[in-house]
Protein backbone atom coordinates (compact mmCIF):
# COMPACT_ATOMS: atom_id res chain seq x y z
CA UNK A 1 0.00 0.00 0.00
CA UNK A 2 1.60 3.70 -0.93
CA UNK A 3 2.71 5.61 1.85
CA UNK A 4 0.37 8.86 2.43
CA UNK A 5 2.19 11.86 3.72
CA UNK A 6 -0.16 14.91 4.31
CA UNK A 7 1.21 17.71 1.95
CA UNK A 8 1.05 20.92 4.41
CA UNK A 9 3.61 20.13 6.66
CA UNK A 10 3.62 23.17 9.17
CA UNK A 11 -0.38 22.26 9.47
CA UNK A 12 0.84 18.86 10.82
CA UNK A 13 3.78 20.11 13.22
CA UNK A 14 0.65 22.53 14.59
CA UNK A 15 -1.58 19.33 14.92
CA UNK A 16 0.69 18.39 17.23
CA UNK A 17 1.41 21.35 19.32
CA UNK A 18 -2.21 21.76 19.95
CA UNK A 19 -3.82 18.64 19.95
CA UNK A 20 -1.24 16.93 22.09
CA UNK A 21 0.96 19.79 24.15
CA UNK A 22 4.46 19.86 24.94
CA UNK A 23 4.77 16.39 25.98
CA UNK A 24 3.01 13.08 25.17
CA UNK A 25 0.37 12.30 27.15
CA UNK A 26 0.91 9.88 30.04
CA UNK A 27 -0.52 6.37 30.17
CA UNK A 28 -1.81 3.96 27.34
CA UNK A 29 -4.61 5.67 26.17
CA UNK A 30 -2.38 9.27 26.17
CA UNK A 31 0.22 7.35 23.91
CA UNK A 32 -2.32 5.62 21.95
CA UNK A 33 -3.53 9.05 21.01
CA UNK A 34 -0.64 10.46 20.32
CA UNK A 35 0.40 8.01 18.47
CA UNK A 36 -3.06 7.80 16.35
CA UNK A 37 -2.43 11.97 15.56
CA UNK A 38 0.58 11.13 14.54
CA UNK A 39 -0.61 8.00 12.80
CA UNK A 40 -2.84 9.62 10.85
CA UNK A 41 -0.45 12.39 9.65
CA UNK A 42 2.34 10.44 8.21
CA UNK A 43 0.77 7.16 7.13
CA UNK A 44 -2.57 7.93 6.69
CA UNK A 45 -3.89 5.26 7.74
CA UNK A 46 -4.35 4.91 12.11
CA UNK A 47 -5.48 1.31 12.72
CA UNK A 48 -2.52 0.35 10.31
CA UNK A 49 -0.25 2.16 12.26
CA UNK A 50 -1.15 1.45 16.04
CA UNK A 51 -1.41 -2.08 14.53
CA UNK A 52 2.63 -2.08 13.50
CA UNK A 53 3.27 0.17 16.56
CA UNK A 54 2.08 -2.45 18.73
CA UNK A 55 3.95 -5.24 17.28
CA UNK A 56 7.17 -2.70 17.09
CA UNK A 57 6.35 -3.28 20.88
CA UNK A 58 6.28 -6.86 21.27
CA UNK A 59 9.27 -7.52 19.14
CA UNK A 60 11.42 -5.74 21.29
CA UNK A 61 12.23 -8.57 23.11
CA UNK A 62 13.91 -10.10 20.59
CA UNK A 63 17.29 -9.98 19.44
CA UNK A 64 16.68 -10.25 15.46
CA UNK A 65 17.15 -7.02 13.17
CA UNK A 66 17.50 -8.09 9.95
CA UNK A 67 14.20 -9.96 9.40
CA UNK A 68 12.44 -9.25 5.50
CA UNK A 69 9.41 -7.25 5.88
CA UNK A 70 8.92 -7.18 1.85
CA UNK A 71 5.92 -9.33 1.67
CA UNK A 72 4.00 -9.53 -1.52
CA UNK A 73 4.56 -8.03 -5.05
CA UNK A 74 7.21 -6.09 -4.36
CA UNK A 75 9.32 -6.24 -7.30
CA UNK A 76 13.41 -6.43 -6.78
CA UNK A 77 12.87 -5.89 -2.59
CA UNK A 78 12.02 -9.20 -2.63
CA UNK A 79 15.37 -10.69 -2.48
CA UNK A 80 16.45 -7.93 -0.11
CA UNK A 81 16.31 -7.99 3.50
CA UNK A 82 14.82 -5.04 5.43
CA UNK A 83 17.27 -3.68 7.82
CA UNK A 84 15.09 -1.45 10.55
CA UNK A 85 16.21 -1.17 14.38
CA UNK A 86 18.67 0.87 16.36
CA UNK A 87 21.48 2.28 14.84
CA UNK A 88 23.96 0.20 16.66
CA UNK A 89 22.45 -2.77 15.92
CA UNK A 90 22.06 -2.77 11.87
CA UNK A 91 25.33 -0.91 11.29
CA UNK A 92 27.42 -3.42 10.82
CA UNK A 93 25.16 -5.82 8.73
CA UNK A 94 24.39 -2.61 6.32
CA UNK A 95 27.98 -1.90 6.02
CA UNK A 96 28.63 -5.99 4.95
CA UNK A 97 26.14 -5.30 1.82
CA UNK A 98 27.38 -1.92 1.06
CA UNK A 99 24.89 0.21 2.71
CA UNK A 100 24.74 2.97 5.13
CA UNK A 101 22.73 3.18 7.97
CA UNK A 102 20.53 6.20 8.33
CA UNK A 103 19.06 7.96 11.24
CA UNK A 104 15.22 8.32 10.27
CA UNK A 105 15.22 11.16 12.44
CA UNK A 106 18.35 12.85 12.33
CA UNK A 107 20.65 12.34 15.30
CA UNK A 108 21.72 16.06 15.01
CA UNK A 109 17.67 16.48 15.96
CA UNK A 110 18.39 15.46 19.61
CA UNK A 111 21.99 17.20 19.87
CA UNK A 112 23.44 20.12 21.64
CA UNK A 113 26.63 19.42 20.73
CA UNK A 114 29.15 17.97 17.37
CA UNK A 115 28.27 14.54 16.40
CA UNK A 116 29.99 11.46 18.81
CA UNK A 117 32.43 9.81 17.57
CA UNK A 118 33.57 7.83 20.38
CA UNK A 119 31.89 4.51 21.36
CA UNK A 120 31.26 5.80 24.70
CA UNK A 121 29.75 8.75 23.33
CA UNK A 122 27.27 7.13 20.82
CA UNK A 123 26.12 5.35 24.33
CA UNK A 124 26.07 8.38 26.38
CA UNK A 125 22.81 10.77 26.51
CA UNK A 126 25.01 13.65 27.68
CA UNK A 127 24.80 16.72 26.00
CA UNK A 128 21.62 15.73 24.05
CA UNK A 129 18.07 17.23 24.84
CA UNK A 130 15.63 15.44 27.05
CA UNK A 131 14.44 12.08 26.79
CA UNK A 132 16.12 11.52 23.41
CA UNK A 133 17.74 8.05 22.68
CA UNK A 134 21.44 8.10 21.88
CA UNK A 135 23.35 7.74 18.82
CA UNK A 136 23.53 4.00 19.26
CA UNK A 137 19.97 3.71 20.13
CA UNK A 138 18.21 6.13 17.04
CA UNK A 139 15.80 4.13 15.27
CA UNK A 140 18.06 3.42 11.29
CA UNK A 141 17.09 1.81 8.30
CA UNK A 142 19.63 0.45 5.71
CA UNK A 143 20.11 2.22 2.61
CA UNK A 144 22.48 2.65 -0.24
CA UNK A 145 25.41 5.26 -0.33
CA UNK A 146 23.57 6.69 -3.30
CA UNK A 147 19.97 7.01 -1.27
CA UNK A 148 21.88 7.95 1.52
CA UNK A 149 23.88 10.90 0.16
CA UNK A 150 23.87 14.76 0.07
CA UNK A 151 23.04 15.14 -3.36
CA UNK A 152 19.93 15.71 -5.23
CA UNK A 153 18.92 11.89 -5.16
CA UNK A 154 20.32 10.92 -1.59
CA UNK A 155 18.34 12.10 1.35
CA UNK A 156 20.02 14.31 3.28
CA UNK A 157 20.12 16.36 0.24
CA UNK A 158 16.15 16.69 0.37
CA UNK A 159 16.13 16.62 4.59
CA UNK A 160 18.31 19.38 5.51
CA UNK A 161 16.83 21.92 3.37
CA UNK A 162 13.60 20.76 4.61
CA UNK A 163 14.87 21.28 8.24
CA UNK A 164 16.20 24.40 7.88
CA UNK A 165 13.47 25.97 6.36
CA UNK A 166 11.34 24.66 9.54
CA UNK A 167 14.21 26.41 11.72
CA UNK A 168 13.78 29.26 9.97
CA UNK A 169 9.83 29.35 10.41
CA UNK A 170 10.17 28.80 13.81
CA UNK A 171 9.74 30.93 16.83
CA UNK A 172 13.01 30.33 18.08
CA UNK A 173 15.15 29.94 15.04
CA UNK A 174 17.10 26.70 14.45
CA UNK A 175 14.67 24.54 16.46
CA UNK A 176 11.17 22.92 15.36
CA UNK A 177 8.60 20.86 17.47
CA UNK A 178 9.98 17.15 17.07
CA UNK A 179 6.73 16.31 15.40
CA UNK A 180 7.36 18.59 12.39
CA UNK A 181 11.17 16.81 12.50
CA UNK A 182 9.64 13.73 12.12
CA UNK A 183 7.12 14.64 9.83
CA UNK A 184 9.99 15.78 7.44
CA UNK A 185 11.55 13.14 7.83
CA UNK A 186 8.98 10.40 6.95
CA UNK A 187 8.17 12.47 4.45
CA UNK A 188 12.24 11.79 2.99
CA UNK A 189 11.81 8.69 3.70
CA UNK A 190 8.78 7.96 1.47
CA UNK A 191 10.68 9.81 -1.70
CA UNK A 192 13.45 7.34 -1.28
CA UNK A 193 13.23 5.32 -4.57
CA UNK A 194 14.37 1.44 -5.05
CA UNK A 195 13.17 0.72 -1.69
CA UNK A 196 9.76 -1.31 -0.32
CA UNK A 197 6.44 0.70 0.84
CA UNK A 198 6.55 -1.77 3.97
CA UNK A 199 10.08 -1.27 4.70
CA UNK A 200 9.32 2.14 4.96
CA UNK A 201 6.15 2.02 6.55
CA UNK A 202 8.40 -0.19 8.87
CA UNK A 203 10.95 2.33 9.49
CA UNK A 204 7.91 4.84 9.98
CA UNK A 205 6.39 3.39 12.18
CA UNK A 206 9.02 2.57 14.57
CA UNK A 207 9.95 5.97 14.78
CA UNK A 208 6.97 7.11 15.18
CA UNK A 209 6.79 4.65 18.47
CA UNK A 210 10.36 6.18 19.18
CA UNK A 211 9.47 9.83 19.25
CA UNK A 212 6.20 9.38 20.91
CA UNK A 213 7.98 7.55 24.35
CA UNK A 214 10.74 9.72 24.46
CA UNK A 215 11.14 13.21 23.83
CA UNK A 216 7.04 13.49 22.59
CA UNK A 217 5.96 15.27 19.57
CA UNK A 218 5.77 18.47 21.13
CA UNK A 219 9.09 19.32 22.61
CA UNK A 220 12.02 21.35 20.93
CA UNK A 221 14.60 19.74 18.50
CA UNK A 222 17.33 20.84 16.69
CA UNK A 223 16.48 21.79 12.90
CA UNK A 224 20.12 23.19 11.75
CA UNK A 225 23.67 21.70 11.03
CA UNK A 226 24.66 24.74 13.13
CA UNK A 227 25.03 23.78 16.76
CA UNK A 228 22.57 26.04 18.81
CA UNK A 229 23.57 28.71 20.96
CA UNK A 230 21.54 31.82 23.08
CA UNK A 231 17.65 31.11 23.06
CA UNK A 232 17.76 27.97 20.77
CA UNK A 233 19.96 26.34 23.06
CA UNK A 234 18.31 27.26 25.87
CA UNK A 235 15.12 26.23 24.76
CA UNK A 236 16.49 22.76 23.76
CA UNK A 237 17.89 22.03 26.95
CA UNK A 238 15.10 22.49 28.98
CA UNK A 239 13.52 20.15 26.80
CA UNK A 240 9.87 22.62 26.09
CA UNK A 241 9.55 26.17 24.48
Amino acid sequence: MPLVLAPAVPWIGGLIVTGIGHYALPGREGREQALGAIGDAILGDEAQHMERAQQDADSRARPAVGADTCKGDCGDQADQDCLVGPYADIRRQCNQRGGEAHHVVPDMAYRLGPRPELEYQKNSTADRIPNAPTFNQGMSICLTPEQHGSGPTGIHGRLRGRLNGAGAASGVQGTAPMGEILAHSAQSINEVEGLADECKQEAIARTTTQVADGTGFAAPGRSRQSLPSGHAYTVLQRGRY
